[in-house]
């Protein structure tokens, strides 16, 4: 008998927040990009500095004086694919951040619209799993109190009003079963 594998899903969405993730893969890239500039000016200024002292002690062939061209795109390219990789580095870093974030949004979303969410997981290398934790704890606390206030509720029309019908407090039941009625539909909205 074969064991089931779950297949191994890809994602096909990393901008899940396209302002958020940008932004901070572009202080990402130019942070790297300035560093990678800062060492590639050095290791250039360094080279020069050493090909005309070599020039000064007739050491410097020709041939090797060519090289500055070879230097300069070698150094560009580093400071370019650098700028590259953060930036593509800064999604992937991002997109931790920016799915539990939505996550959170839509289950705060479907509370404000009176309904409760469906229990929801991150992913295991996801961020602020404490923080989805506990609203996840909130969603199941409110829960459990709404469920609390609706069985006191129908205790109250079951026991307490018939109790008090049989001793002629109309006045008292009608009052008491608008205010039940009230908290009830309230509840039941949510």
């Amino acid at each position: 008998m074969a064991q089931y594998v779950k297949p191994k899903r890809f994602r096909r969405q990393y901008l899940i927040n396209k302002a958020f993730q940008l932004k901070y893969s572009l202080y990402l890239v130019i942070s790297g990009v300035v560093g990678s500039l800062l060492v590639a000016l050095i290791m250039y200024w360094w080279w020069k500095r050493n090909n005309e002292y070599m020039e000064m002690m007739g050491m410097l062939d020709p041939e090797f004086s060519q090289a500055n061209i070879i230097v300069i795109v070698t150094l560009a390219t580093f400071v370019i694919s650098t700028g590259i990789f953060l930036f593509f580095w800064g999604i992937l870093l991002t997109h931790r951040m920016a799915g539990p974030i939505y996550v959170i949004k839509n289950v705060i979303n479907t509370i404000l619209e009176g309904k409760w969410p469906s229990q929801r997981h991150l992913r295991k290398k996801d961020e602020f799993k404490d923080i989805f934790q506990d609203l996840n704890s909130l969603v199941v606390k409110l829960r459990e109190e709404e469920r609390e206030v609706i069985s006191t509720i129908d205790f109250i029309k079951g026991q307490v009003i018939p109790v008090l019908e049989d001793n002629n407090h109309q006045k008292e039941i009608e009052s008491l079963k608008n205010s039940i009625d009230k908290i009830e539909q309230f509840f039941r909205e949510i």
